[in-house]
Order: C-alpha cells, then sequence, then structure tokens
C-alpha cells in the first residue's frame, strides 16, 4: 500500500520537478555567451556598411528580448558603452586583397571579434557573469 502511494504521487508531481537543472558552470557559461554576443552585435551596430548596422541592431534588440531580466542600466549600457570604447581604441582588421581597388580589404566581423576580446570589454563581461550568476539569472 505505501508503495502504491508513494508511486502515485511521483507520477502526480509535475514535469518541471524531474527537469535537471543546468550546473552552475553550465549556466554561468551560457551567460558569457549571451554577453559576448551582445557585445558582438553591438560592435556589428556601430560599423559603416548599412547591412552590419541593420543586422547588429537587430541581433542586439532579439538579445535583449530574450534575457529581460538583464537591468538595461546595470548590463546591456555598460556593455555597449564598453564596446563603444573599444572600437575607438582598436585599430580597423584590413587584410592585403589584390582583388580590392586599393588592395586592402576591411574585414568589419573579424574587427568585431577583436574588439569584444580587449580586456575592458572582456573584464566586463566576467564581472557581469559573476554578478548574475551569484543571483540564480541565465539568458532564456
Amino acid at each position: 500500500m505505501l508503495k502504491k502511494t508513494i508511486i502515485t504521487l511521483i507520477l502526480s508531481l509535475p514535469l518541471s520537478v524531474w527537469a535537471q537543472p543546468k550546473g552552475g558552470a553550465i549556466a554561468q557559461q551560457e551567460l558569457i555567451q549571451a554577453l559576448n554576443a551582445f557585445a558582438n552585435a553591438s560592435c556589428l551596430a556601430e560599423q559603416k556598411d548599412s547591412y552590419l548596422k541593420k543586422t547588429g541592431e537587430a541581433w542586439a534588440n532579439s538579445l535583449m528580448e530574450g534575457n529581460s531580466e538583464f537591468n538595461p542600466e546595470e548590463v546591456l549600457i555598460p556593455l555597449s558603452e564598453t564596446v563603444d570604447k573599444a572600437i575607438a581604441n582598436t585599430t580597423a582588421y584590413v587584410i592585403r586583397y589584390e582583388a580590392s581597388p586599393t588592395g586592402d580589404l576591411e574585414l568589419p566581423i573579424a574587427y568585431c571579434f577583436d574588439v569584444i576580446h580587449q580586456p575592458n570589454v572582456q573584464a566586463l563581461i566576467r564581472e557581469l557573469s559573476k554578478k548574475y550568476s551569484r543571483l540564480g539569472k541565465k539568458p532564456n
């Protein structure tokens, strides 16, 4: 009788009880990825090319909506401002390219990769990820 009661009780629990929560390291890694993605989108939104600018803005907006628990004043604005400063202090990523009229080719996507890996940007991302991991918040 007790065994039947326990089985009935277990089977009546909502499915969410059985869902395995992500480990702290996995949740923090996802958080870092979301913050890196937002930094990258912010950089692309600042590019001269209209397509990159438009897609960067759309990507940033999508990330903001998907991570609505992030306080814009505490996370998104400081990260965007840090990316802007890194843009001002990072030289363009240019390669030799004979097919170009100037002989050079700018690579804005590689440039944004360099920008988001600047020490000040990564330091802020680590700081934010630690803060939000402690608060139990993670991206959707």
